[in-house]
């Protein structure tokens, strides 16, 4: 129950929501209708206009938990630190939202953006628990906690993240393992970038020697091919490659960098033998491999274009095109199968205005106008 003179709801909203007087841009924002709200801004609309009480549009985003309205006013200059005729600000909003619907993310999710511009900073343990706690890891909170942290990218967040990747709780581990892959790799403005990918590299390093939950072990493999290349982990990663789980063996083959080589004999080998995984990921991950080694020297080995031709009658058509895009392009005459061209035909023509850069077109561009014209006429309607 709310106190006497609370601008809140049940439901967690500013009172003065609910009344008829709100104005258009304050109604989009607590309704979360991104659309509408970037619509009224393009309009003319004043992104910091007040609502009975003195409401801001984002302090209503702020308190419905609206956070894809709240990041629509932020990006379109409403101020912060604006306060309604209370003294309360957007942040207060937020903190008290999260306070009384803990199982809404849109709360934390706005507390974690707006908190700096109040001179806070949560720790790394409460901002990864942000997260966590909703518990799937492709929601955006997942996301944004991990954007947070890396931009902070100092001591506290390597030694939160090495506490949470010995954590004996999974999805704490997952947490970090997916934050030290790709840590530092896009903050260009980083001074020390190459050293603190060098302390992610080390702790998945030594995290992979010893994880054994599928999910964060294809995560860890992942991280360490982001941050530091396949060559001074291939072993360690090579060794998964006939794990049960696809996910591990997925990250396998996105990991692996083979040549024809007799040095890399061990990581064609389990290219070539992932390309006939019951995986979809996984063949499509190593066909991809397998088909960037066509046309280099030395010439290619015999098991390459074994695998190739086998992969132009996958089931999955990514695993086709690659192929197809691989063997067509050296021009030997040697015809596709009808299905594969119709792949190529059908990627070419998604591509759009870039369709003549895209892989197909080295492949498209050899054949005559009137096989082109064939084959894209028995494609089938969509």
């Amino acid at each position: 129950m709310g106190t006497e003179g609370s601008c809140r709801s049940a439901t967690g909203r500013p009172a003065a929501a609910r009344g008829p007087e709100l104005e258009p841009l304050g109604r989009a924002a607590r309704d979360d209708d991104e659309e509408t709200v970037r619509a009224l801004l393009d309009e003319g609309a004043d992104v910091n206009g007040r609502s009975p009480g003195g409401l801001t549009a984002l302090m209503l985003a702020a308190g419905a938990g609206a956070y894809r309205a709240a990041d629509a006013l932020r990006e379109n200059g409403a101020y912060v630190a604006l306060r309604d005729e209370q003294g309360r600000s957007a942040l207060d909003f937020a903190e008290e939202g999260a306070a009384r619907h803990p199982d809404v993310p849109g709360y934390p999710v706005i507390v974690t953006d707006l908190e700096k511009y109040f001179g806070k900073r949560a720790d790394f343990a409460t901002t990864m628990e942000r997260a966590v706690r909703f518990g799937d890891p492709e929601h955006d909170i997942w996301m944004r906690m991990g954007w947070t942290l890396d931009t902070w990218a100092d001591d506290e967040t390597v030694a939160g993240a090495e506490a949470a990747l010995n954590s004996p709780r999974a999805p704490e581990r997952y947490f970090a393992a997916r934050l030290m892959g790709f840590f530092c790799l896009y903050n260009a403005s980083l001074r020390n970038g190459a050293h603190r990918r060098r302390q992610a590299t080390g702790l998945l390093r030594a995290r992979l020697a010893v994880e054994e939950h599928p999910a964060v072990l294809g995560l860890l493999i992942r991280g360490l091919a982001m941050q530091s290349g396949f060559a001074d982990d291939a072993r360690a990663i090579l060794r998964h490659a006939g794990h049960p789980h696809a996910d591990v063996r997925a990250a396998v083959a996105f990991a692996v960098e083979a040549t024809t080589e007799p040095e890399d004999r061990a990581a064609l080998q389990a290219l070539l033998t992932l390309a006939r995984d019951p995986s979809a990921e996984v063949r499509g991950h190593a066909v991809a491999h397998l088909s960037a080694l066509v046309g280099r020297p030395p010439s290619v080995h015999t098991g390459v274009h074994t695998a190739l031709r086998r992969a132009l009658y996958d089931p999955d058509p990514s695993v086709v095109h690659d192929a197809a895009c691989a063997l067509g392009s050296l021009g030997t005459g040697r015809p596709l199968p009808f299905r594969a061209e119709q792949i190529l035909v059908r990627r070419w023509l998604d591509a759009g205005e870039t369709r003549h850069y895209a892989p197909a077109w080295q492949v498209i561009g050899q054949w005559s106008r009137e096989h082109l014209w064939e084959v894209r006429d028995s494609l089938p309607d969509e």
